[in-house]
């Protein structure tokens, strides 16, 4: 079974690098439910669970644009993982780019440029954070 690196994200604890099958049960496992994601950047995906909502989740980390004052509140356990490839198949992290992520997650707030997430993911979050 192929497995990638990638970094679990777990509320109030440090981001750690992983190494997890490459399947949709074992994110599914992590992240305690069924899944969604949100693009965060040219080579990486957060992983999250996509009913974080309904679930009241723990807040774990805030996305923060500061160019468009966008923001995206993270509950749940979430996982940082490569890219899709052409197949649609997330991809393993680098070792570099693992220890980039751990680093950035290691604070609450994280700077982040909303263009590489997909409008209507955002939307669904900005409609969810006025509501509360």
């Amino acid at each position: 079974m192929k497995t990638i690196r990638c970094v679990i994200v777990e509320p109030d604890k440090a981001p750690y690098i992983s190494s997890i099958p490459n399947t949709l049960e074992a994110k599914q496992e992590i992240v305690n439910g069924l899944i969604d994601y949100l693009i965060f950047d040219s080579d990486a995906e957060i992983v999250f669970n996509e009913e974080f909502l309904d679930l009241m989740l723990p807040i774990n980390r805030v996305l923060f644009d500061k160019r468009t004052f966008s923001c995206v509140v993270l509950r749940g356990t979430f996982i940082i993982v490569g890219a899709a490839d052409e197949e649609g198949s997330w991809t393993s992290l680098s070792k570099s780019e693992a220890e980039k992520y751990i680093k950035l997650f290691s604070d609450f707030q994280i700077p982040w440029n909303s263009d590489y997430c997909p409008l209507n993911h955002i939307d669904s979050y900005r409609k969810w954070f006025h509501r509360n």
